[in-house]
């Protein structure tokens, strides 16, 4: 039971590490002059126009902290004090979208590691995409939460945590819609 604890005790620190490095990068996009007309050269791999990150590093920030979460929900059910079977009907499937939400996550991760100017696009709906997957996922994962849930809890959880899992769609949906809506022209 002590090494449970501290294993929940260390997955609760590191998700407080990816909520920090997301904190990180809202500042830096609010910062963010990259596109701004200046004199500096253009290159994803500098700092331009007074900006205080490069595209490079803020993309190899954003893309890994997302792949180090997918990670570190696996190890959060990997730790859950309850066995697969009793939070998820199907825990070969669970099993599988985990591995899914691994995958997904390192190939954009990869790409943009690789050549930003070339992939960062096709990393972007990747990520997106996944996104909205593991969003499907949450719900799925609340549902059969809230089926065996003790009875005494109060209506208003199930409402609380269904609303958040449908926050979670909505908020993939539009970025998946505003990153594909965004710098269209009329010649395409």
């Amino acid at each position: 039971l002590r090494s449970m604890s501290d294993s929940n005790f260390s997955l609760a620190i590191l998700s407080l590490g990816y909520i920090g490095i997301n904190v990180v990068l809202i500042f830096l996009n609010a910062l963010n002059r990259n596109d701004d007309a200046c004199e500096d050269p253009g290159s994803v791999y500098i700092a331009r126009c007074g900006s205080p990150a490069s595209d490079f590093l803020f993309h190899t920030l954003e893309f890994t902290g997302t792949f180090f979460f997918a990670v570190l929900q696996a190890f959060a059910l990997l730790y859950t004090p309850k066995s697969l079977v009793k939070v998820y009907d199907n825990p070969l499937m669970l099993k599988c979208v985990l591995f899914f939400a691994i995958v997904v996550s390192i190939v954009p991760t990869l790409l943009i590691w690789i050549n930003i100017p070339r992939f960062e696009v096709l990393a972007h709906e990747i990520e997106y995409v996944n996104e909205l997957t593991m969003s499907f996922v949450d719900l799925a994962l609340l549902m059969s939460l809230v089926k065996q849930t003790d009875r005494t809890a109060t209506p208003g959880e199930g409402i609380s945590g269904m609303f958040m899992a449908t926050l979670a769609v909505l908020v993939a949906v539009v970025q998946i819609t505003i990153y594909n809506g965004m710098g269209v022209t009329a010649d395409g």
